[in-house]
């Protein structure tokens, strides 16, 4: 008679599963926390840098002195306005001392990501005149712009009032 062999098993028991899939869990919920966090600054981040974009594109092309196509015999500067409370910004001419209606680009931030002011943001950058940089005005009058996500995140872009230099902040837990 042969000699009985025990059953060798190959594989993992139940009470092994049992203990993967808990440390699982428990990476995920810590993971889950962190990168809702992670998108949220990301976010802020995102329409801060697009909201830099568009300032530095109104500033290039004051000191470049481009008109719209048609309706600006004389061009001022361009005007970046934040509204208030709003995740809207607009873009626009300013032409012989007024607003050019055709020149109007209006831009969205994600709407979580807000203009954290109590009156709207504006931004002047004015065109070059026969080799003098005449400048930029902010409002508010210190020039420092914050953006805001919700009780969560904030977001500093200041363009210094005079000669409009366009510095990036970082995003600030709050």
């Amino acid at each position: 008679m042969l000699p009985i062999q025990p059953l060798k098993s190959s594989g993992y028991t139940f009470i092994e599963l049992l203990v993967v899939i808990a440390i699982m869990g428990v990476i995920m919920m810590m993971a889950v926390p962190a990168y809702g966090r992670f998108q949220k600054r990301q976010l802020i981040e995102q329409g801060a840098k697009q909201f830099i974009t568009i300032l530095r594109m109104a500033q290039k092309k004051a000191s470049a002195g481009e008109k719209p196509s048609s309706g600006c015999s004389i061009l001022d500067g361009y005007r970046v306005t934040g509204v208030k409370n709003s995740n809207t910004y607009t873009m626009q001419a300013v032409c012989g001392g007024s607003l050019h209606a055709g020149s109007a680009q209006t831009y969205t931030m994600d709407p979580r990501v807000v203009f954290n002011h109590a009156s709207d943001v504006t931004v002047n950058f004015f065109v070059v005149n026969m080799g003098i940089v005449r400048g930029a005005t902010v409002s508010p009058i210190n020039g420092v712009i914050l953006l805001k996500f919700g009780t969560d995140y904030t977001y500093t872009v200041t363009v210094t009032p005079g000669s409009g230099l366009i510095k990036e902040g970082a995003v600030v837990d709050l």
